[in-house]
């Protein structure tokens, strides 16, 4: 299946609602990589967001031009539109404690990338003068 299949908005998604056309941020809202509407995905799941009419897909995909990237994806998204997208390294541990989560089994989930995360972050920081966030 490919990713621009689970919903008929995901191509719109990608050159309207990203920062910049196909950027899919991860949780730290600074790091993103380049996701197409052609690249193969798997489905593992669709959960309620807790939102009414809205859920979330949860895939496995790639990313980069030649989707030569593994990464977990989360799609929320109505029946008429995807309002949002984050990304995840790939890894078992990920895949099992992300579905933990959403079956409600953990209340956070432990992600393998997070200590990378923190210090890309930091450095960022420590580098700027001053950081707007709209």
């Amino acid at each position: 299946m490919k990713l621009n299949e689970i919903h008929a908005d995901i191509e719109r998604y990608f050159a309207e609602d990203c920062y910049c056309p196909n950027e899919v941020y991860s949780v730290d809202g600074f790091c993103y990589q380049l996701v197409y509407g052609d690249a193969d995905c798997k489905v593992v799941g669709t959960y309620p967001s807790g939102k009414e009419g809205e859920e979330i897909t949860f895939v496995i995909t790639a990313s980069g031009k030649e989707h030569d990237h593994p990464i977990l994806l989360n799609i929320w998204h109505t029946s008429e539109m995807v309002t949002g997208m984050e990304r995840y390294e790939y890894s078992e541990e990920n895949l099992k404690n992300i579905i933990r989560y959403f079956k409600g089994e953990i209340s956070t989930v432990p992600l393998t990338e997070a200590e990378d995360l923190k210090k890309s972050v930091a450095e960022i920081l420590s580098i700027s003068d001053g950081l707007i966030v709209s």
